[in-house]
């Protein structure tokens, strides 16, 4: 398995147990969801492209993690977690991000 699949499936993992018992019926919990899973196909795809491909399928993946934290954010602006329940996910989300820059992202 790849380095950016482990540590995408690490940041789906830390991002989902930090919130799933807090918001486990927000529609915010669906978007995260949708963005993570976004970001772990992504990545997988790129991996296994070349050329302007790849750093598209990354690209993606950068705003797919953007997407996350923002709905990180948004859960925690309707009060549904604190600050602390995110801090993880934000700081996995922020590693994830930084790699997806190293590897040509465009975002």
């Amino acid at each position: 398995m790849s380095v950016s699949v482990s540590v995408s499936e690490s940041v789906s993992e830390s991002v989902s147990e930090s919130v799933s018992e807090s918001v486990s019926e927000s529609v915010s919990v669906s978007w995260l969801r949708r963005a993570l899973t976004s970001i772990s196909l992504n990545l997988a795809e790129g991996n296994s492209s070349h050329g302007r491909n790849r750093i598209a399928r990354f690209s993606t993946a950068a705003g797919s993690c953007s997407e996350a934290r923002a709905a990180l954010r948004v859960a925690l602006a309707w009060d549904y977690v604190g600050a602390s329940d995110i801090d993880a996910g934000e700081r996995m989300l922020d590693r994830l991000a930084g790699m997806l820059h190293g590897l040509g992202a465009e975002r």
